[in-house]
Parts: C-alpha cells; sequence; structure tokens
C-alpha cells in the first residue's frame, strides 16, 4: 500500500506543478488582456472627439469618418470576441492612418489647438497600447507554448485551455508630431 502512495505522489506531484504553471500562465494572459482592453477602450472613447474635431474640417474625407463612426459602434459591442476585437483593432488602427494622412491637407486643422490637444492623448494612448501589447504577446506567447508542449498539452485539453491570438502592434498612427508643424 506505501508503494501505491509513493507511486500516485511521483505522478500527482509533477501534475499538480504543471497544473499550476498553466493555471499561472492563464491567469498572465487574462491581465495581459484587461491592459490591453483598458487601453482600447480609452482609444475607443477618443475617436468621437477626433470626429467632432476634424469633421468641420474635412469635408471630402466623410467616407473614412462614417466608417470609423461604425467601426467605434462594432467596438463599444460587448458581442465581440477576442480574434474579432484584434482585427477590428487593425482596421480601426488603418482608418486612423487613413484620417491622419488626410489631415495634412488640412493646415488650419493641425495647428488648431483642439486637434494639438487631442493628438498627443491619441499619442499618450498609442504608446500605452503598443507596450500593452508586447506584454500581452510575450505573456502569449508562454502560455500558448505552455499548452502545445507535453505534459502540458495533456492537461491543458483536461482544462479545456485554448491558444490565444498575438496582438498586432502596427506602431504609432498618428505620424504628424505638433513639433514638425509648420505654421506659416
Amino acid at each position: 500500500m506505501d508503494i501505491r502512495l509513493i507511486a500516485a505522489g511521483l505522478i500527482a506531484t509533477p501534475a499538480i506543478y504543471f497544473c499550476n504553471k498553466l493555471v499561472q500562465r492563464k491567469n498572465e494572459v487574462d491581465n495581459a488582456t484587461k491592459s490591453i482592453n483598458t487601453s482600447l477602450q480609452e482609444r475607443y472613447d477618443l475617436i468621437p472627439d477626433l470626429i467632432d474635431t476634424v469633421k468641420s474640417y474635412m469635408y471630402y474625407e466623410c467616407d473614412a469618418l462614417i466608417k470609423l463612426t461604425r467601426m467605434h459602434a462594432n467596438a463599444l459591442s460587448y458581442n465581440i470576441g477576442e480574434i474579432e476585437k484584434i482585427e477590428l483593432n487593425n482596421k480601426i488602427t488603418g482608418t486612423l492612418k487613413q484620417i491622419m494622412e488626410a489631415v495634412k491637407k488640412y493646415p488650419d486643422l493641425k495647428s488648431s489647438d483642439n486637434f494639438l490637444q487631442l493628438q498627443k492623448k491619441w499619442t499618450d494612448i498609442e504608446d500605452r497600447l503598443s507596450a500593452s501589447g508586447k506584454v500581452y504577446n510575450n505573456v502569449v506567447m508562454d502560455y500558448n507554448n505552455a499548452i502545445i508542449s507535453f505534459p502540458g498539452n495533456l492537461l491543458a485539453e483536461l482544462l479545456g485551455y485554448k491558444t490565444k491570438a498575438i496582438f498586432e502592434v502596427r506602431g504609432e498612427f498618428l505620424n504628424i508630431k505638433p513639433q514638425s508643424l509648420s505654421y506659416n
């Protein structure tokens, strides 16, 4: 009977260790996800301000502003999954880049106080989002490696853990810096 207990202990100890490691990695991913979601929410909260600031100047870019408004509404939906959120974020980033490129055509807009303040807020949020994305990607890589390698894959299957998507950090979309603006 003592040998059975020792054998059970020899089997249970590594299983408990690996199970705890998987739970730890999952918790790290959850925390990193919360950090990204906070930055994304701050970004989403600024979209209406951006639209209000630029719409009176940018008559010919209405399509991009309407597209951004629709994406903003989708981003605020609670029915959006993890992968959809990442894809939507990429689309929002692309549309924001398009709008910021168009801003270059409007010297009055890019030199307005409202736009410059908004631009600073966007830059701060984008910096935090980039940093959060890098942390998220690191913990997701560790998590994914843990659940696809042996013996973690066996425990991950029992616990229902699935691999997570990588957050694509595309860099800063606000490439118009306040110090680079000319006020001629």
